[in-house]
């Protein structure tokens, strides 16, 4: 065992000496032996961490990337049906809201290489992105969880926040 105060080794006595050993000396070989035990586990640890990263990289990552072109794919179908089969309003809306959401869950995973779904994000951002913009107007607040007041427009929220806030630091 090496003491880095100053440089020197030190060394546990064995029990079995012909000296009786002092309780100092008890506790110090009973405490270097718990220290080399724990430094093996974490050995033992970094050795299995560096395993399990490994089998993350080799299994894990291709199976997220099949799931990913999984999702495109039904995103895609369920834009299909959107063209082809008929639904009512609420279903229209209903099932642009699934499009849109997912589609955008999909891009903030991180790139896609697939050209349709950005044409179906183009497609639903004129239609649907502007309605969900002002319908989530209603769920905003402040840092203090301030939110709008009944019937209160974006605009006044924003210029209430401003006044109160300019009134804060006079």
């Amino acid at each position: 065992m090496r003491d880095f105060s100053t440089g020197s080794t030190l060394q546990t006595i064995p029990d079995n000496a012909s000296i009786p050993l002092s309780a100092h000396q008890k506790t110090f070989n009973r405490l270097a032996r718990q220290s080399a035990r724990l430094e093996q586990e974490i050995q033992d640890w970094e050795q299995t961490l560096t395993q399990v990263q490994q089998r993350v990289v080799q299994e894990m990552l291709p199976i997220q990337e099949q799931l990913k072109r999984l999702r495109i794919q039904f995103l895609l179908q369920l834009e299909e049906s959107n063209q082809t089969v008929r639904l009512g309003k609420t279903a229209r809306e209903t099932l642009a809201t699934v499009l849109w959401e997912g589609a955008l869950e999909l891009l903030q995973e991180g790139p896609t290489a697939d050209p349709a779904l950005q044409t179906v994000l183009e497609r639903l951002s004129s239609e649907y992105a502007p309605k969900t913009i002002l319908s989530g107007l209603h769920a905003w607040e402040d840092a203090e969880g301030n939110a709008p007041l009944e019937g209160e427009s974006f605009m006044d929220f924003m210029e209430r926040l401003a006044n109160d806030l300019f009134a804060s630091q006079m």
